[in-house]
């Protein structure tokens, strides 16, 4: 029987890679995201052949609303069989400024700090939480920080800039299957628990 994953956030960019690579090494998987149009793209044309076999499923879900992660996790429950082996939580907002230039002074700002907190803390738990029942023994990887997408077969390569060069020591910026290897990895390290594994080029390294 193949293993099967949940991937929110795998629209695109490093969550599009995640799903790719793990269809490719046999799982059946289901994807959510709140972008329907990339979901679109992603499940209807960039990996056509695996939702054709049956192998993929998407949905679009809003990472804000716990109601709709717990529907979407029980719907993606029924299409795994009634067993999850792996989830990842990989949806999230990684803007590092307040939009429009605001500052933490502008009352304006708590909308989007409540976006931050229940879009990156409330939602992991919450899809951590409604996917514990059908678990038999939980696996669940973190995402990384900021690595150039591969929105709609954009090459990451193509977004790499001189800047990435100068700040990464390995003379490049981050890839999505950079993150694809190190959650590959966890997923089947099964003595490795509670790591906080950077996979940032030694980008902190080199701020310190």
């Amino acid at each position: 029987m193949p293993r099967t994953a949940i991937i929110g956030g795998g629209a695109r960019g490093i969550g599009r890679c995640l799903v790719r690579r793990f269809l490719e090494r046999g799982y059946r998987v289901f994807v959510f995201d709140i972008d329907g149009e990339e979901l679109k793209h992603t499940a209807g044309t960039h990996l056509k052949k695996y939702s054709d076999s049956g192998a993929l499923v998407s949905a679009i879900c809003n990472l804000r609303d716990v109601e709709d992660i717990r529907a979407k996790v029980k719907q993606a429950a029924e299409f795994l069989g009634g067993r999850v082996d792996v989830l990842i939580n990989n949806g999230g907002i990684a803007a590092p400024k307040w939009k429009d230039g605001k500052t933490m002074a502008d009352p304006a700002t708590l909308a989007e700090w409540q976006a931050y907190v229940e879009t990156n803390l409330t939602a992991p738990f919450a899809l951590s939480q409604a996917c514990v029942p059908y678990m038999a023994a939980p696996n669940a990887a973190a995402g990384p920080g900021s690595v150039p997408g591969d929105e709609k077969g954009t090459s990451s390569a193509d977004l790499n800039e001189d800047k990435d060069v100068e700040d990464h020591p390995t003379n490049r910026a981050g890839r999505p299957e950079d993150i694809a290897d190190a959650v590959e990895y966890l997923v089947n390290a099964g003595f490795v628990t509670g790591q906080d594994i950077t996979v940032d080029g030694g980008a902190l390294i080199k701020k310190s």
